[in-house]
């Protein structure tokens, strides 16, 4: 009895911190960053969306949300984490600069007009702060 039950609990711890770790993004990480930052930014609830902007970061939140205010409804269909808005590695550093990765967002946007869904993507380089990941700057890459 205890042979299949102890099996099943690993299979399932396996499974969730595969999940966390790989398709979530990971607790704290930078794509788990992003991911919070836009979940944030399209309830409206500002207040934890600039919670995950760096401190020195220009990018500045109106508040006008997404959800059910007319606005577009956004999903996140992919995050890729980069060493460079072209690269493909992890982490990087300067020698005089600070730790850096890049998250690259495919974004879905269904508007409430006639324009349908919309494919976004965005560039986020984040930054440490404190030791923690932060968003520091945002680019649209393109659209489709």
């Amino acid at each position: 009895m205890l042979k299949y039950g102890g099996g099943g609990l690993g299979v399932a711890v396996l499974g969730y911190f595969g999940y966390t770790e790989f398709l979530a993004g990971g607790d704290g990480g930078p794509k788990s960053v992003v991911r919070g930052y836009l979940e944030a930014s399209q309830n409206g609830n500002i207040d934890e969306a600039r919670s995950y902007i760096h401190s020195e970061s220009s990018i500045t939140l109106d508040g006008s949300g997404g959800g059910g205010d007319g606005q577009s409804s956004l999903s996140i269909d992919n995050l890729e984490q980069r060493d460079s808005l072209g690269g493909t590695g992890e982490t990087t550093s300067t020698p005089d600069g600070p730790e850096r990765t890049y998250v690259i967002a495919t974004l879905s946007a269904e508007t409430p007009t006639a324009f349908g869904i919309q494919t976004v993507r965005v560039g986020y380089e984040l930054r440490k702060e404190d030791g923690e990941w932060k968003i520091f700057s945002e680019t649209t890459i393109g659209t489709s």
